[in-house]
């Protein structure tokens, strides 16, 4: 990861923690893109990592009975996907999709759930 990105994350949440925290915590992050309509997060399936958004925006929503979607959320810097990895599980009724392409910091669901344990400043903002 670049020193500069390691600096200062855009995504408002990282960027919010101390700066020890955010040290501790950068080298566990993955630069990725996200191109338009990739799905990061499937209804069910086990949610393997989280994603802070840096730039673009992802949508979450519910798959009906018959198959269309309805939205119930968007993510943007202000946030991230995986919400249920703060709660002990790995699993989402949700659906996520790049809603509009732009990058994130990906972190593996083991490394979050290690971070919530030794970061008191992560956990509380992450459950706000």
């Amino acid at each position: 990861m670049p020193d500069t990105l390691a600096a200062s994350p855009r995504n408002q949440l990282l960027a919010a923690l101390p700066p020890e925290d955010w040290k501790r915590l950068a080298p566990q992050m993955q630069l990725v893109e996200l191109p338009f309509r990739q799905i990061l997060q499937t209804p069910g399936q086990p949610i393997t990592a989280a994603y802070f958004v840096e730039s673009g925006f992802l949508s979450m929503l519910i798959i009906l009975e018959d198959g269309d979607g309805a939205e119930v959320g968007l993510v943007g810097r202000e946030g991230m996907l995986g919400l249920p990895l703060l709660y002990g599980t790995d699993r989402s009724d949700l659906e996520g999709i790049v809603q509009c392409p732009g990058m994130a910091l990906r972190i593996e669901a083991e490394a979050l759930q290690a971070a919530l344990g030794w970061s008191p400043s992560l956990q509380r903002r992450l459950l706000r």
